[in-house]
């Protein structure tokens, strides 16, 4: 994630009451279990939604196991 972007939903966080982390892992069109990590925030009325992360699991037996490492 480029430095501008970081910048830019640290700014609209920083203004922001409530916001949600939305951690949810999926398999994507590969049959690769892809972990999603999303922030959920308004921001000046408009609601918004970050993909913060989209990180490959080894195994779909549970976030706990694959970062363990």
């Amino acid at each position: 994630m480029s430095l501008k972007v970081k910048e830019t939903i640290s700014t609209q966080l920083s203004s922001v009451k409530h916001f949600s982390l939305e951690i949810d892992s999926t398999q994507d069109v590969a049959v690769i279990d892809q972990l999603c990590i999303c922030l959920k925030y308004v921001f000046n009325g408009k609601a918004e939604e970050r993909v913060l992360a989209l990180i490959p699991l080894e195994s779909g037996k549970g976030v706990f196991t694959n970062s363990r490492k």
